[in-house]
């Protein structure tokens, strides 16, 4: 069984996490633990107490990150493409927006910049590397399981100059990942790589999964700089891996019947699901009201997702 997510982590990329050379970014980058440590610090230095946007259809760790930063989520519809509903007039009450670029599916930042020339954006591009930077900031993810699939790390880009003193006087004081904890973060990336090798996957994994152990949501991150063993992958993905066309993060299918897609793809031994289908249930731990946002409610009904990140040719064994 071919999982959803790519989880690999193979002996070249052990090697380069211990001996590659680290990647040394440019000044409007800063390197983080996570992409949602970016959002929660840019948040919090320049919009503590006021009211962010977030679009409804999307990860946990987006509207948790505005609220560690001591911000007020206003939720806010999608479109049918899963972008942005521009229309939506509860963005009037936001003093910043988080636009998530969905499965890399592109916002039209320009449009929003200039519909809203008075608000902070921050885009989120866990899901889309290489789409661009745009907005004030740009928040990419490198974590296990994104595109590329290397560790837990995050990039923030400060796109607007008049931030990059404040972000710069921030990281100096931001906490650098210790040893120890590398070498956990080491092991973690080799057991969660081995758990989603396709026949281990498919016989105890998916198993484990459908009893909820891997299911729970993380609403606290401290801030960190990025692990320096990731940071290797980073530059050694870069060098080596960057120049070839980078696969969407997932294919989206709307269906009227989700059940049935997974199924025919489970018989050919691929992973296909829904994802993010929990989170009008997670928005209601931030404030949600039911109804506000009719689009983003009828899509998790609608939607599964084909991963994207194997080849054409990779060899796998077909379901009975």
């Amino acid at each position: 069984m071919i999982p959803r997510l790519d989880i690999s982590f193979s002996l070249k990329r052990q090697w380069q996490f211990w001996f590659g050379e680290e990647y040394s970014p440019l000044r409007n980058e800063f390197l983080l633990n996570y992409a949602r440590s970016g959002i929660t610090l840019v948040l919090s230095e320049f919009c503590k107490g006021q009211n962010v946007g977030v679009m409804t259809y999307n990860c946990y760790t987006v509207a948790s990150a505005i609220k560690n930063a001591g911000c007020n989520p206003v939720f806010l519809d999608v479109t049918n493409s899963l972008t942005l509903d521009v229309n939506d007039p509860k963005i009037r009450l936001c003093d910043a927006i988080v636009v998530t670029n969905l499965f890399g599916i592109r916002n039209d930042i320009d449009l929003i910049s200039t519909k809203y020339p008075q608000i902070l954006i921050v885009v989120d591009n866990a899901h889309g590397y290489g789409i661009g930077n745009e907005g004030d900031f740009t928040v990419y993810s490198i974590n296990q399981g994104k595109c590329p699939s290397l560790g837990p790390g995050g990039i923030l880009v400060v796109n607007n100059e008049k931030y990059i003193n404040a972000i710069n006087s921030y990281m100096k004081s931001c906490e650098d990942i210790k040893l120890l904890e590398q070498i956990k973060i080491f092991f973690l990336m080799l057991i969660k790589a081995f758990l989603y090798k396709p026949l281990i996957y498919e016989y105890i994994t998916r198993k484990i999964k459908s009893l909820g152990i891997f299911s729970s949501n993380i609403s606290t991150v401290p801030i960190k700089r990025m692990c320096s063993g990731v940071s290797r992958l980073y530059n050694s993905w870069l060098c080596n891996e960057s120049s070839v066309l980078q696969k969407p993060f997932m294919t989206v299918i709307h269906t009227k019947n989700q059940q049935l897609i997974i199924n025919k793809y489970s018989k050919e031994g691929i992973e296909v699901d829904t994802h993010f289908k929990k989170c009008i249930e997670w928005a209601k731990e931030f404030g949600y009201v039911d109804g506000s946002c009719p689009t983003a409610e009828r899509l998790t009904l609608e939607l599964v997702m084909v991963p994207t990140y194997f080849e054409n040719n990779y060899k796998h064994n077909k379901t009975k």
